[in-house]
């Protein structure tokens, strides 16, 4: 017996150190080279008042966006016209940016390069915000309140920091006399929370047909933040540029029979028979899609940043790097956990049912709506195939209302040129956090600009906490002072190192691949 175990215990310490070596093999991490973004630096943005109230007063404009075709477009008009007064060195005539308004309200810059052989670049934001109304604030929604270090106001955060960011660092670099190789454009869309088919779509067509832009370097947006608390063990913060954004499909289950008295009820009532189907659907949710998308790089870069006791952290580098092994293991942890839940698989919501006109009325039909946000590796198709399975009852009528496919992965590899821009900029200026590739759970306007490039970055430059995530479309939506001094430098830089030679911006950069089988 004691040599069975002895036996054991070799081939197991033999395995692990195998497993320790593909590990040390397959380590990845991400090493930028661009020189960190300090306060004492000549060419530091400072947050001046002026530059304060200019952020307060657009945030006081309510630009809502209720639904498709409801907007409170007198807002958006003045929100515009203080835009165009506010920057006098981005709307001279004389200066070298060229404006165009597209359908009244949406704004597109262009800068134009001096080398035409490099492909413009494209940063976007959106000047529209959610409703406030039946949301329980502590303060004003829309005064922008400056109160112990934060800005409050609805859009501080989704997203006027980034139409102020961008425009700052603008009439900053104008004042240098800025005149950059590749050519820029900037463009906020006045409808992206109400999906931008009046406001980027239009944006796009323009770029298309009128500049004659067939290709883009990338595209950088709004989407994930520099977050505290992501995860056990990171001590740093996470700079999460999302690489890759879900798509979504709604669907409309439905179930028909004949209606009746209550007191001579069927075996099995109409309501009865949906509501199966729907709980099937929940107990076998959408297959894990680990190691198929971004999230395998996520954490294998994330093995390498975990600060753990040992032998803890010797177990986290040998699983996280080795998911062709230890998959069922980290998709079931994984699984335990919305958030990390929705990263690994297409999630499941059932957000509507609907049935019965009457108490003692059977009921003659039942609908329910679920809403799927789609993993990039899978389809809306597949999707509703895996549905039809697990219901496996031809019964239910399953309808698609609408929906968007998953968008494609951005280039996250040493080789992108277009990654290391990005991630090399967000470390820059938030030089205390580690980069991280992400998905981006919720929806931008990005998708019209997908036929320029799949490179597209959804990254906002906010630093908060796990527990202020909820603060996104939600109560009390702030914005730190000091990280919107920061938003700005992040677009000053991002402008400037998009101009940078590529050999300067790849020297000695590692980085994951985002995507791969396992």
């Amino acid at each position: 017996m004691a040599r069975t175990a002895l036996v054991t215990i070799a081939c197991l310490a033999g395995l692990l150190s195998c497993l320790l070596l593909l590990n040390s093999l397959n380590s990845r991490s991400i090493r930028l080279t661009l020189r960190p973004c300090a306060k004492s630096d000549e060419d530091f943005i400072q947050l001046t008042e002026e530059r304060l109230a200019r952020f307060q007063r657009g945030l006081r404009f309510r630009t809502v966006s209720y639904d498709i075709g409801r907007q409170d477009t007198q807002q958006l008009a003045e929100m515009v016209s203080f835009i165009r007064s506010s920057f006098p060195r981005v709307h001279s005539a004389k200066s070298s940016v060229k404006l165009t308004v597209i359908n009244q309200y949406s704004l597109l810059y262009k800068v134009q390069g001096s080398d035409s052989s490099l492909l413009p670049a494209l940063l976007m934001s959106h000047l529209d915000v959610v409703p406030t109304d039946g949301q329980n604030w502590t303060k004003p929604h829309f005064d922008a309140v400056v109160e112990d270090g934060y800005i409050y106001a609805r859009g501080t955060i989704d997203d006027k920091v980034g139409v102020f960011g961008i425009l700052e660092a603008m009439e900053y670099l104008l004042a240098k006399d800025w005149k950059p190789k590749r050519t820029f454009y900037i463009a906020f869309g006045h409808d992206e929370e109400i999906h931008g088919f009046q406001g980027a779509a239009r944006i796009a067509e323009h770029l298309r047909t009128v500049e004659k832009v067939q290709k883009l370097e990338f595209v950088s947006d709004e989407g994930m933040v520099v977050l505290d608390g992501f995860v056990s063990g990171l001590s740093a913060p996470a700079i999460i540029i999302g690489v890759s954004e879900k798509g979504y499909v709604n669907l409309r289950l439905s179930y028909n029979s004949t209606p009746g008295h209550s007191s001579m009820p069927p075996a099995e009532s109409v309501i009865g028979v949906l509501a199966r189907a729907v709980a099937r659907l929940e107990a076998s949710q959408q297959p894990s899609q680990l190691g198929n998308g971004p999230e395998k790089a996520i954490l294998e870069l994330l093995s390498t940043y975990l600060k753990l006791p040992f032998p803890a952290n010797i177990a986290a580098r040998v699983v996280l790097n080795n998911l062709w092994l230890f998959k069922p293991l980290v998709s079931y942890a994984l699984s335990r956990n919305p958030p990390t839940n929705a990263l690994i698989r297409t999630t499941t919501a059932v957000t509507m049912f609907n049935a019965g006109i009457k108490h003692n009325v059977l009921a003659s039909s039942a609908q329910a709506v679920v809403n799927h946000r789609i993993h990039p590796s899978q389809t809306i198709q597949q999707v509703v195939d895996h549905d039809r399975q697990v219901i496996a009852d031809p019964r239910i009528q399953i309808e698609i209302l609408d929906g968007i496919e998953a968008s494609p992965v951005a280039d996250c590899e040493e080789s992108s040129y277009a990654f290391q821009v990005v991630a090399g900029t967000a470390q820059q200026v938030f030089t205390d956090g580690r980069v991280l590739p992400g998905i981006f759970v919720a929806k931008t306007d990005t998708n019209h600009y997908l036929q320029f490039t799949r490179n597209v970055y959804r990254f906002t430059p906010n630093h908060i906490h796990m527990r202020d995530a909820n603060r996104y479309h939600g109560v009390d939506e702030r914005i730190g002072v000091t990280v919107f001094e920061k938003a700005i430098n992040f677009y000053y830089h991002l402008l400037r190192n998009a101009d940078l030679p590529r050999e300067q911006v790849l020297g000695g950069a590692a980085a994951a691949a985002c995507q791969g089988e396992l």
